[in-house]
């Protein structure tokens, strides 16, 4: 996620950096020492409102970093809540699983049903089958988020 200080290095490193550089470059200047002649930059400059042109570009720039980290942030936002969403309705997929391994269980187990070969094959089938979706609830819990 950006925030205001990786917004701030990145800026110094992209733009202000190259800019010192370059004026310090071949002048005899040492780090962080640059003359407002060096940039072209004097007292007695012509800019509507005293703001240097680079202003604008940079202001334009900024703005388009900080509508993509709004669209970020909104879509973050929605996807936590799908995420939300999904994790409120687990235990009730397995509370569901949970009740019909339980009647699987009774129905096999019962003395007074007496189930043909083909059924008991049936129920061990479903048995297994939710075995299987038991152990995939188990893995979508264990990767959802702590509420």
């Amino acid at each position: 996620m950006l925030d205001l200080a990786s917004i701030e290095t990145a800026i110094e490193e992209a733009v202000l950096k190259p800019l010192l550089s370059l004026a310090n470059s071949g002048r005899g200047l040492g780090e962080g020492e640059v003359s407002m002649q060096e940039i072209h930059i004097h007292h007695h400059h012509h800019w509507e409102h005293e703001v240097p042109p680079w202003v604008a570009d940079l202001k334009r720039k900024l703005d388009l970093v900080l509508k993509a980290q709004e669209v970020i942030m909104s879509q973050l936002t929605d996807q936590a809540a799908v995420v939300a969403a999904i994790a409120a309705e687990v235990p009730v997929i397995a509370t569901g699983v949970a009740n019909i391994e339980a009647k699987l269980a009774a129905l096999q187990n019962s003395t007074t049903t007496v189930l043909s070969p083909e059924d008991t094959a049936a129920v061990a089938a479903m048995s297994n089958d939710l075995a299987n979706v038991k152990t995939s609830l188990d893995n979508i819990k264990t990767s959802l988020p702590a509420s």
